[in-house]
């Protein structure tokens, strides 16, 4: 929905441009508030108006900087709103991944993007962010090398080719909001950041196909060469539409999707995690367990898998090695609240109700609306005999 808002704003934007007096300030008008339901969909469209500078750059060629004051003040707000959205998700610490672990993400995530959109194998539903991120490992060092190759690319190209310099700054002002300067989560990087940050490159190569063609009937390109051209864009596209495919069967389960994950990526601990969970709700405990266990050895400092383990253990009656894997969990994780939900629920069933009743408070005061707690709180309660 932002994207498709932020589309119609581009082309309102462009009609504007287009028109003169009463017209073209209505067109901008529109194109303002179809920027805001962009913004009100997902603020990923923060960088809309610096985009629309690049275009007024090239292929505009026109100076407007005082019409973009509102789009600017409304991309403000957006990025605003976005920065108190995510404190409602962990932020990354800047203890744990620092100033140069954030420019290596960055630098890994406009290559990223780009390189996975033209080659997309491989591809995940997740990328884990490495519990200790070294900036000189090969991944980061080539990725960094890339980026800062098509930067350079596109400043010494900048006359000769301002196409290409124009795609590649919109581009970077696109993916910089989600590239990793502002982390949050466990994740390095994400393919649906592709969506929106990779159409300058699909329109470069649409405008490439159509200069074929107009070559072409112009006499300007020889038949041998434009038969030779235009095998080459059928076999990419279907090449691409092979992998389409592939991509979505992959899809069909969550088991599919994190087995799919796992077989990218074994030593991702989140993917190991997420697809214990889809056999735990197939009730496929052992192979449930191995998943959880090996989430853990990857990275023993996450609560989430030590709560599942333990989801596991309870369900096969071995309480006491899940209330142990309860309270690793709400330890490792002191505002998780589901591991001491889980363990109120141990404690309310070996009769110990004055520590299940604390267990369940506690819960609820990390999450008020969790309606589990609070319904096994309201039982406790009312067989110790209390309101």
């Amino acid at each position: 929905m932002s994207g498709l808002f932020g589309l119609l704003a581009l082309l309102a934007y462009l009609r504007a441009v287009d028109g003169v007096g009463r017209l073209q300030r209505r067109w901008l008008g529109a194109s303002l508030g179809l920027f805001a339901a962009s913004l009100l969909s997902k603020a990923i469209t923060m960088t809309f108006p610096a985009v629309l500078l690049i275009l007024d750059a090239y292929p505009l060629r026109r100076r407007a900087l005082r019409e973009k004051a509102p789009f600017f003040a409304l991309g403000a707000l957006g990025a605003g709103a976005a920065l108190v959205a995510i404190h409602t998700t962990p932020v990354t610490s800047w203890e744990s991944y620092g100033a140069g672990a954030r420019i290596a993400v960055s630098l890994f995530g406009l290559a990223f993007y780009v390189s996975r959109t033209l080659v997309p194998i491989g591809l995940s539903p997740l990328y884990e962010m490495p519990a200790v991120l070294d900036p000189l490992a090969p991944e980061f060092v080539l990725s960094a090398a890339m980026t800062l190759g098509l930067t350079a690319a596109a400043i010494r190209f900048r006359r000769r080719a301002p196409w290409f310099g124009a795609a590649w700054a919109a581009y970077v002002l696109m993916v910089l909001p989600v590239a990793g300067p502002v982390h949050t989560g466990l994740e390095l990087a994400h393919d649906r950041y592709s969506y929106l940050s990779c159409l300058p490159w699909a329109l470069l190569a649409g405008a490439g196909v159509g200069a074929l063609w107009t070559a072409r009937r112009r006499g300007t390109l020889s038949a041998p060469v434009f038969a030779a051209s235009a095998s080459a864009v059928i076999a990419v596209l279907a090449g691409w539409s092979y992998l389409t495919v592939q991509q979505v069967r992959v899809w069909r389960t969550s088991e599919t999707l994190w087995r799919a994950a796992v077989a990218v990526d074994p030593a991702c601990s989140v993917c190991r995690s997420n697809l214990g969970r889809a056999l735990l709700d197939t009730g496929r405990l052992d192979e449930a367990e191995r998943e959880f266990r090996a989430a853990v050895e990857l990275w023993p400092g996450r609560a989430n898998p030590h709560n599942s383990l333990g989801v596991v253990f309870y369900r096969e009656g071995r309480l006491a090695d899940a209330a142990r894997e309860f309270a690793i969990a709400a330890r490792l994780k002191p505002g998780f609240a589901m591991p001491l939900n889980n363990l109120g629920v141990l404690q309310a069933q070996s009769g110990r109700l004055e520590e299940a009743r604390e267990s369940f408070e506690t819960a609820l005061r990390l999450a008020p609306d969790y309606a589990e707690a609070r319904e096994n709180l309201a039982r406790v309660r009312a067989q110790l005999g209390v309101r």
